[in-house]
């Protein structure tokens, strides 16, 4: 991974741009991309083995909350290819809601009233920089899809929303940042009547590895029995 790493430094060049997805379920969209950072998005392989649920939930969702947003790449799509009423994004870095908000510019969205963008974190810490999922605002009576991208703090994240998941119809897609966590979401999701599958990575991740953080990184699927 290492050895592929420096060659692609090598061959491509650090510059961020307007660029539109070539490929996969982010295609024709204009994202400001690096290519160093981001040439699996840009070709379409980022997170590859989440795109059929994600998929799934363009057709049959009616609100959608995204908690760990990043640059918003995936709001922007339900925003664009789905008739959604309402989109949340959390992100604490401004950073990244900042280039949000360039992308949503790009995309000709910069005044979409369906998205809510928060710096906030999610969780159960009683704090001025907190939420609860409990208390984001949906209709529990309707379709709904929540992503959860928080770098080990999911199952605070779930905890924090236990009321919206007993009593909604909705699906998650979690990634998760250690076999632990992994143990403990599905768990706790399968006490809530939740079938849990896990997404693993495909075998060409071998050849085409995405460089992560920690050794553990996959996504969960969850929705109700």
């Amino acid at each position: 991974m290492y050895i592929l790493s420096k060659i692609k430094n090598y061959l491509v060049p650090d510059l961020i741009r307007e660029r539109t997805v070539l490929f996969g379920i982010y295609r024709g969209l204009k994202l400001e991309i690096n290519l160093r950072d981001k040439l699996q998005v840009y070709l379409g392989l980022w997170e590859r083995e989440t795109y059929p649920f994600i998929n799934r939930s363009l057709r049959n969702t009616d609100w959608f909350i995204d908690i760990g947003s990043g640059d918003g790449e995936l709001c922007i799509l339900f925003l664009k290819k789905s008739f959604v009423p309402r989109v949340y994004a959390f992100d604490p870095l401004t950073q990244s809601t900042d280039q949000m908000k360039k992308d949503l510019y790009n995309n000709g969205i910069t005044n979409d009233t369906r998205l809510i963008v928060s710096n906030k974190l999610v969780g159960n810490t009683c704090s001025d920089n907190f939420i609860k999922m409990d208390d984001i605002c949906v209709d529990n009576d309707k379709n709904g899809f929540i992503k959860i991208d928080v770098e080990g703090s999911e199952l605070d994240v779930l905890k924090s929303g236990s009321s919206i998941i007993n009593s909604s119809n909705i699906s998650l897609l979690i990634e998760t940042h250690s076999k632990n966590l992994e143990d403990e979401c599905i768990s706790y999701l399968s006490n809530l009547n939740y079938n849990t599958q896990i997404i693993y990575n495909a075998w060409w991740r071998i050849l085409i590895p995405e460089f992560r953080p920690t050794d553990h990184n996959r996504w969960l699927w969850a929705s109700k029995s």
